[in-house]
C-alpha cells in the first residue's frame, strides 16, 4: 500500500529526495523531511498503534511537518487509517482463528458478549422503590446520613 503511494506520488512529480530528504534536483530551500524513509517509519509507528504525536516522534519529523503533508496529499489520511486498524484485523484474525480450531465455549461467550452486548451481555437491572429526593442527594454527595423511611407521593 505505501510502496503504491509513494509511487503515485512520484509520478505526480513528487521529489522525496535521496535518503538524507536532499532534492534529487536543483531547488531552492531547506530539504524535505519526508523521504521514503520517514513515510515507512510513519507506517511503522501508526502500526505499532502510536498516536499521530508518538508516530511523529518515531519518525523524526516535527508535528508542523507531518500536517503539511496530510495537507498537501489528503490521500495519505486514508493510509494513515488503514494503519491504525492493523492491530484490529490481525486481533480479529487471531480470534477467529483460536474459535474455529479450539472450538472453546468460554472463548466463544467471550466473543458474543464483546461483539453483541444487547443481546449476550449480563443485564443488572436496578429499581428504585419510592421518591428520592434533591435534599436526599446532597446529603449522599455529603456523607451525610439518609432517613431510610421512604417517602411516597
Amino acid at each position: 500500500m505505501l510502496a503504491f503511494f509513494i509511487e503515485t506520488l512520484k509520478k505526480e512529480g513528487v521529489d522525496f529526495g535521496d535518503k538524507k530528504g536532499k532534492a534529487t534536483y536543483d531547488r531552492l530551500g531547506r530539504p524535505t523531511k519526508m523521504t521514503e524513509e520517514t513515510l515507512k517509519k510513519l507506517e511503522q509507528a501508526y502500526k505499532f498503534g502510536c498516536n499521530k504525536t508518538e508516530a511523529c516522534e518515531f519518525a523524526e519529523i516535527s508535528f508542523d511537518t507531518l500536517n503539511d503533508f496530510e495537507h498537501k496529499h489528503p490521500e495519505f489520511l486514508q493510509l494513515m487509517d488503514a494503519w491504525k486498524d492493523n492491530n484490529v484485523i490481525i486481533s480479529r484474525a487471531i480470534i477467529s482463528k483460536k474459535l474455529a480450531t479450539e472450538q472453546n465455549e468460554s472463548t466463544a461467550w467471550a466473543y458474543l458478549r464483546a461483539k453483541r452486548k444487547s443481546e449476550f451481555a449480563e443485564q443488572h437491572n436496578v429499581a428504585q422503590a419510592g421518591v428520592v429526593t434533591i435534599e436526599d442527594l446532597e446529603a449522599a454527595a455529603e456523607g451525610i446520613e439518609i432517613d431510610e423511611t421512604i417517602v411516597e407521593e
